[in-house]
């Protein structure tokens, strides 16, 4: 928790225009991958879980410095329901349901590379929380997992903004998301077993950036 007001009151501070010409608000969506994860189950066993496509939406607030540097503050959800599970590497268990989802609360900082043109690229990092939340994991007749941790994440971001109007911009980048291990404790079903469980994801997101 004192990660995540940390990380808050960083956004805020970003938010708050000291200049009015550089201050942005970007607005986003797209669609990507949660990784392959796995948790313990009946103290020795494990759960290997695979991820159908994820949904990607957010919203970032940031400050251009007019020398190629930016700052933001960003909050995004991604949301992916689970495709499949096995048991120790066997067979994808038939009716396998869950959902793999996740919001993070970053603080970025990019580098824009000036074209002389309207299409600038750009590349960026990002540090701070993401709440993971691995629910209603389960197959037919047993739940096996629905817990969540907020852990310390950070990203790789890459991509283009092309002008389109005055103020308004349109970007499209990469998103490389990577978490510290979730603490997460499997259903009572299934022997209340506590692991440490991987987040990782990537994401093609397009969005509108508004300068005032």
């Amino acid at each position: 928790m004192s990660r995540l007001i940390c990380v808050a009151a960083l956004f805020l501070v970003m938010a708050s225009p000291a200049a009015a010409q550089g201050v942005y608000i970007d607005l986003f969506a797209g669609t990507g991958e949660t990784d392959d994860t796995n948790f313990a189950v009946l103290g020795t066993s494990r759960i290997d879980t695979a991820f159908d496509n994820t949904f990607t939406y957010g919203i970032a607030v940031g400050y251009d410095f007019g020398n190629a540097w930016r700052v933001e503050g960003e909050l995004t959800r991604r949301e992916a329901d689970v495709d499949t599970h096995r048991l120790d590497g066997g067979a994808p268990i038939d009716g396998s349901f869950g959902e793999g989802n996740s919001v993070s609360l970053f603080a970025n900082v990019f580098y824009d590379f000036e074209t002389g043109s309207s299409v600038t690229p750009y590349v960026g990092l990002g540090v701070g929380q993401i709440g993971v939340d691995y629910a209603n994991f389960g197959v037919p007749g047993l739940d096996a997992l629905d817990d969540d941790d907020d852990v310390l994440g950070y990203q790789f971001v890459a991509g283009l903004a092309v002008g389109i109007a005055e103020n308004w911009d349109f970007r499209a980048d990469l998103r490389l998301v990577e978490a510290e291990d979730a603490s997460l404790t499997s259903s009572a079903a299934t022997n209340s077993t506590s692991s440490d469980v991987s987040y990782s994801a990537y994401d093609l997101t397009v969005g509108v950036r508004y300068r005032f």
